[in-house]
């Protein structure tokens, strides 16, 4: 018998059985290829959600306000956080006054996890847990300390 007519109908036979042909080389790319897509998407979501991406490939100077209230309380962010031996200007978050401004002067390539508000919190050295309320320039923000600050941000956040 001719072997194309056998596989002919091998597919007819398949085909009236209600099972569809297989191609076992098309089913592994397809799967190859959803993987590949999943994997992108994780590497992805994780560069984003922990900082790994660039803000800016040049140097930043840029300023935001934070105030801190703690059981009804404000909290004083003094003059000198993240200043290592008076350097006036120590390429990292620090602040120079008792007046809530952070100073972001960071050389290029600037990462977003370098301007992460929990970044200025490792760098003061102080750990108050999760706020009650968050508000970036009077809106509400549900970000905390993934929040990645920007010049001229007004930044409250409420412990209780």
């Amino acid at each position: 018998m001719d072997p194309e007519k056998l596989k002919n109908e091998d597919l007819i036979g398949s085909l009236k059985k209600g099972a569809p042909p297989r191609n076992h080389k098309s089913t592994v790319i397809l799967g190859l290829v959803i993987v590949l897509i999943a994997l992108l998407y994780i590497v992805n979501y994780l560069s984003h959600a922990h900082g790994y991406y660039t803000i800016s490939d040049n140097n930043i100077h840029w300023h935001a306000h934070l105030s801190v209230t703690n059981h009804g309380r404000g909290v004083a962010i003094v003059a000198g956080v993240g200043q290592i031996e008076e350097s006036a200007h120590p390429g990292t978050l620090h602040t120079h006054e008792d007046d809530g401004i952070i100073h972001m002067e960071i050389k290029g390539p600037v990462e977003a996890r370098q301007i992460m508000l929990g970044r200025f919190f490792e760098v003061w050295g102080k750990d108050y847990g999760t706020p009650a309320h968050m508000l970036v320039n009077g809106k509400e923000n549900f970000e905390h300390y993934r929040y990645i600050m920007r010049d001229k941000d007004e930044i409250e956040l409420i412990f209780e």
